[in-house]
């Protein structure tokens, strides 16, 4: 009989499952988390795990282990030393991040800092343009002084690159790589083309410097896991959670510690998987193809379905036409079973249908037609993530424009609301009239969004002045401050006669009244 293991390390506990394939029969052992050594609360419960099922380490045939481990030391600021080279002038891209506010009316808002700090980010004279093509060859000679200049000086243990269109032509940072590898052995090197090879710089270089910042500490938690296993004479397969769902081997692990699954319960996985028949299930990282994650994607199970959408974003735009026609399929098939509730899903939804939403989003303007499909799914929650994702697309999605106003008038709250912000982004006049109807919803971050929107479209908007003027008084200040900036921007007559009145009246009301919203 062969047995599996479920091994998840929490902050306070460390949880163990083992399955007995045959006859199903489950064993589950909990006992305190080391946060000083986490590997030896796994090493030192598996024996105990083992003698409570009177089952021997030799019959154990895989292991499969979650943890927080990468998160937490993300949150708590406990890594290496770590380094960041990038393109000439970009060295302030880490603090700029995307220039958005996440409370725009707090003046003492505060960010937390970028995990390298700007003493240790050193910019790289060379350059790449869009179409991969090299503007400005890469100097080894001033790659290697950077490089020592950092470990010598700074004491750096770990080096993450970052150059602009790298994921288009990633020559420049394999070749810092290799300077790197030759000039200090034990540095641990990300490359932001190796880890996550999209375009947007802040996104693709925070993801690399927490990749290297937490790299030499995961490393070494997994040397000691493996030795401590075979030490055990665990002669099987070790499997780590990754953040799609799915698992990777250590050595994948160790090269981009970001595939770590960070809020995994591994047992819980492991066992929704096998009950589910998906204990392959397929996944980016285990190098799936496209028709395989689309017959995957075609079948009966709710589990493997997930997986396969994460496969598909992870193939990339190669995958776009086959997942768009395979969705259309998926839909006919699988349409009443999508609403179904299920202890995954509490509200009700096919988790699959989620992920398919957001794995277009990853695909681009190339999925705009499935989302369309999407934003008319059964499900409010399909139809709030079709729309927010089509407003993240941008001016691309214009043509889908008509679709969107529709959502406006959802009867779900969430989908209305990410209508509205979805028309701001595209800032389509042609909107306008549907605009100015969600000026009167019931709920007010669809007023708030709505007069948003009609703020970005600015004096061709102007028409609807007289909608947005009652909002001066909407009970929400963050509603009022929307319908002013949107007055402000129409800048036609009657919108200034609006905003003068509404000074006066605010300024009488602080005058006469103690109570006074304003």
């Amino acid at each position: 009989m062969s047995y599996r293991i479920g091994i998840d390390i929490g902050g306070t506990f460390t949880d163990f499952a083992l399955l007995a394939e045959a006859d199903s029969r489950l064993v589950i052992h909990k006992q305190l988390t080391t946060p000083a050594e986490p590997a030896r609360s796994v090493l030192s419960g598996l024996p105990i795990l083992l003698e409570k099922s009177g089952v021997a380490m030799a019959e154990v045939d895989t292991i499969v282990h979650g943890t927080t481990l990468v998160t937490n030391a993300v949150i708590e600021q406990r890594g290496a030393v770590t380094g960041f080279l990038c393109t000439k002038g970009f060295s302030d891209v880490l603090d700029i991040a995307r220039e958005r506010r996440y409370d725009m009316y707090d003046l003492t808002i505060t960010y937390p800092e970028p995990l390298v700090p700007r003493a240790l980010r050193v910019e790289i004279d060379e350059r790449v343009r869009a179409d991969g093509s090299i503007d400005r060859p890469l100097d080894d000679d001033e790659v290697t002084a950077a490089v020592r200049g950092l470990v010598d000086d700074h004491g750096m243990e770990a080096l993450a690159v970052g150059f602009i269109n790298s994921p288009t032509n990633p020559a420049h940072e394999k070749k810092v790589a290799e300077i790197a590898a030759r000039e200090v052995p034990d540095l641990y090197v990300s490359t932001s083309a190796d880890v996550f090879p999209f375009l947007r710089e802040y996104e693709r270089w925070t993801t690399t410097t927490m990749n290297a910042f937490t790299g030499p500490m995961f490393d070494r938690y997994l040397n000691s896991l493996e030795s401590g296993l075979a030490a055990l004479g665990f002669a099987g397969s070790f499997y780590i959670m990754s953040s799609s769902g799915g698992t990777v081997t250590p050595d994948t692990a160790r090269a981009e510690t970001n595939l770590e699954w960070p809020d995994a319960d591994g047992v819980s996985r492991y066992q929704w998987d096998w009950l589910h028949g998906a204990s392959d299930s397929p996944s980016a990282e285990n190098g799936v193809d496209s028709a395989t994650a689309i017959e995957q994607l075609l079948g009966d199970d709710e589990s493997t379905r997930l997986q396969a959408t994460y496969a598909l974003a992870g193939i990339g735009e190669p995958a776009v036409p086959p997942l768009v026609d395979a969705l259309r399929e998926e839909a006919a098939q699988h349409g009443e079973s999508k609403t179904a509730k299920s202890p995954a899903n509490p509200a009700g939804g096919n988790p699959a249908d989620l992920a398919t939403a957001h794995a277009l989003a990853a695909l681009g303007p190339s999925a705009i037609d499935a989302l369309v499909d999407l934003s008319t799914h059964s499900h409010w929650a399909v139809r709030a993530t079709a729309v927010d994702v089509l407003g993240t697309i941008g001016s691309p999605v214009a043509a889908a424009a008509p679709t969107i106003r529709q959502a406006l008038q959802d009867e779900n709250v969430w989908v209305r609301r990410n209508a509205a912000e979805a028309l701001g982004i595209l800032s389509d006049a042609n909107s306008t009239g549907e605009l100015a109807t969600a000026l009167k919803d019931e709920d007010w971050r669809v007023r708030l969004n709505a007069a948003g929107a009609l703020a970005r479209i600015g004096p061709e908007a102007n028409s609807s002045t007289r909608d947005v003027s009652p909002l001066l008084d909407d009970e929400n200040r963050y509603v009022r401050a929307n319908a002013i900036q949107a007055l402000e921007r129409f800048a036609s007559p009657e919108a200034t006669d609006a905003l003068l009145h509404h000074l006066m009246s605010a300024r009488w009301c602080s005058l006469t009244s103690k109570d006074s919203k304003y």
